[in-house]
């Protein structure tokens, strides 16, 4: 009987030579996810990046999509500016890459905001009758879009923003409308613009109505009569509370008939050219801003048989 012949076979496991290759860690520390900006900040991009068997050997950045910055060296940072965004939320991813090419990515998103109008003050123009002319220009809406503007009000400096308030009708920017009626005395104004994000102010300027002068005339008085040839003593009081009299001035029938400049303002006027009957002595007082206040009588002339 012929033996048989047995092969033994024996498994060769075949190890490769080559490492495995880990893949890098990235992630985007800086800034926080979910985080909020104003249109305009600079926002500091920081991405921590390292590899275990070996080396990060380039970061990339992306913004809603788009490269914005590579670099090799650490640290990965960037500072991206806001300005040029538009409103509303963005995507930042990060790519870091090992020696070996192989990639890891982070990504976090951000909202951009409005930032406050800028807006300036212009200077209150002193029309007639105590009106003044105020306003403003919005010289960048922030971002946003404008909703309202107007100016705030006060005679006192401190509580201007606690005050009157009215909106106006905003033109290529500019906006202005008339206070009327206003009393004597300082008045402060600022321009106000708001849109989605809140309020701003402009600069605080100030102008001031003047007092009107004081005008009487003590003498003569209302109704007097006097016989023709008589001569009238004109005597006027006048005075300014917030500056000097210029000139005092006197009319009888519209017609000037006496002027001083200097206190007393007393005046004499002789009636032999005057007609029997009425007529009207007019006296006029005009300050240092040029404002002019006057005040009237009538007296009678007559004749005695």
């Amino acid at each position: 009987m012929a033996m048989k012949k047995f092969i033994f076979l024996i498994p060769v496991i075949l190890v490769s030579c080559v490492p495995w290759n880990i893949a890098p860690k990235c992630r985007i520390e800086a800034p926080d996810n979910g985080s909020s900006f104003i249109r305009g900040d600079t926002i500091l991009v920081y991405v921590n990046a390292n590899d275990d068997d070996g080396e990060i050997a380039e970061v990339r950045m992306f913004l809603d999509g788009i490269g914005i910055y590579s670099t090799p060296d650490f640290p990965y940072s960037y500072l991206l500016e806001t300005a040029q965004l538009e409103v509303g939320t963005h995507e930042l991813r990060a790519e870091a890459y090992d020696n070996q090419r192989k990639d890891a990515t982070s990504e976090i998103s951000f909202q951009i905001t409005a930032g406050l109008p800028r807006v300036t003050t212009l200077q209150p123009v002193l029309l007639a009758e105590n009106n003044l002319i105020v306003g403003g220009t919005i010289t960048s809406n922030g971002g946003g879009t404008i909703s309202q503007a107007g100016i705030m009000w006060s005679t006192e400096p401190y509580d201007i923003m606690e005050k009157n308030e009215v909106i106006a009708t905003v033109t290529n920017n500019t906006f202005s409308l008339t206070l009327t009626d206003l009393l004597p005395g300082t008045y402060y104004t600022a321009a106000f613009a708001e849109n989605e994000t809140g309020r701003s102010f402009g600069e605080i300027t100030s102008i001031t109505i003047p007092a009107p002068p004081f005008c009487e005339i003590l003498e003569p008085s209302n109704g007097a009569a006097y016989i023709r040839g008589d001569t009238i003593n004109i005597l006027v009081d006048a005075s300014d509370e917030d500056g000097i009299i210029r000139i005092v001035r006197a009319y009888v029938d519209s017609k000037p008939v006496a002027s001083g400049e200097t206190f007393p303002y007393a005046f004499s006027y002789p009636t032999a050219e005057l007609s029997l009957g009425n007529h009207t002595l007019r006296a006029e007082a005009q300050d240092d801003t040029g404002i002019i206040t006057d005040d009237q009588v009538s007296f009678t002339i007559i004749v005695v048989k």
